[in-house]
């Protein structure tokens, strides 16, 4: 199921741009990027869980998703805008 997903956001993602083709840039820039990085936290991360124990280790990688779904789910806006528009509405 998450795997059809995956496949779909590319096109949700260039909704938010006013050519597809520049929509499509930016979604291959950031892939890039994130590859980049993962690869780079890949090399340093058991480092830094032996350093601070794994329980530690643990407890910030929950806090961290956590975090994430909560403020994922605050936002009602394009993520650009920074979750500026997460006010209580009445």
């Amino acid at each position: 199921m998450m795997f059809v997903a995956e496949q779909q956001f590319s096109r949700y993602f260039v909704t938010f741009f006013s050519d597809v083709h520049e929509g499509n840039t930016v979604f291959g820039l950031l892939g890039t990027v994130q590859s980049g990085t993962e690869f780079v936290m890949y090399i340093f991360m058991p480092m830094f869980v032996n350093y601070i124990g794994a329980k530690r280790g643990l407890l910030i990688v929950g806090a961290l998703v956590g975090a994430r779904l909560i403020i994922s789910g605050m936002c009602d806006s394009h993520p650009a805008y920074f979750c500026h528009q997460t006010a209580v509405r009445v």
